[in-house]
């Protein structure tokens, strides 16, 4: 059976929850003057550029200011490399190995992320994973979570790739959830695999399709 894999890439391949907490603080704080805690980004981990700064707005009791949130849109790629430099970025335990094992069997694996496109693809040049990918889906500052799984499904077809059924990985509800919107827009078969390796628990992904506390080998075989 011909499989299409989709991963997200924070939490999933790599673990970078501090780089993305330290560059929204310093976003919000200089370009918007406002102060944001953990309390109040960590919820919004998963969603897409264009989904996650309403939500921040929202749970601050702000109106949302458009142009404002097109500002620091703009504005984000340069606070993220600044703190992204700043670190040592390894995979995640066992990624490697898995990622190896599809690409040696000759399947093919895109990115799907709500980063932004820059965002991505530094991440995945420091964590040297970029050479395990055909394609990469990401939010431009305009999609929800689900569309660019879609996308993901639309660039790997453009570039003849035949499959059965696409597995999405991710390590949020909201990686589970998009899969599950874009089966239902796009009537493709979509399996949903969460990770307890990010932000979320293995009891807080209780509702996907699939469970792995990771990539160890004992994990992977369920795949």
């Amino acid at each position: 059976m011909n499989i299409l894999w989709l991963c997200d890439i924070d939490g999933t391949l790599v673990n970078i929850t501090q780089v993305h907490l330290n560059t929204y603080k310093k976003l919000y704080k200089e370009i918007a003057g406002i102060e944001v805690t953990d309390e109040i980004l960590l919820p919004t981990f998963g969603m897409s550029e264009h989904e996650m700064h309403p939500a921040v707005f929202k749970a601050l009791r702000i109106k949302k200011d458009e142009k404002l949130i097109k500002k620091m849109l703009a504005a984000h790629p340069k606070y993220f490399r600044t703190q992204l430099s700043a670190n040592n970025i390894e995979p995640l335990s066992g990624v490697n190995e898995f990622l190896h094992k599809l690409k040696k069997r000759g399947e093919h694996c895109g990115i799907v992320t709500g980063n932004l496109k820059q965002n991505a693809e530094l991440i995945l040049q420091k964590a040297k994973l970029l050479s395990y990918f055909d394609f990469i889906a990401t939010d431009d500052g305009t999609k929800v979570r689900w569309e660019i799984v879609r996308d993901a499904i639309e660039i790997a077809r453009k570039k003849g790739y035949v499959w059965n059924k696409v597995v999405v990985i991710g390590d949020t509800m909201s990686d589970i959830e998009a899969a599950w919107r874009c089966a239902k827009e796009t009537g493709e078969i979509i399996i949903a695999v969460a990770v307890a390796t990010g932000t979320c628990t293995f009891a807080e992904l209780k509702d996907a399709d699939l469970r792995l506390n990771g990539f160890d080998k004992k994990s992977v075989l369920l795949l």
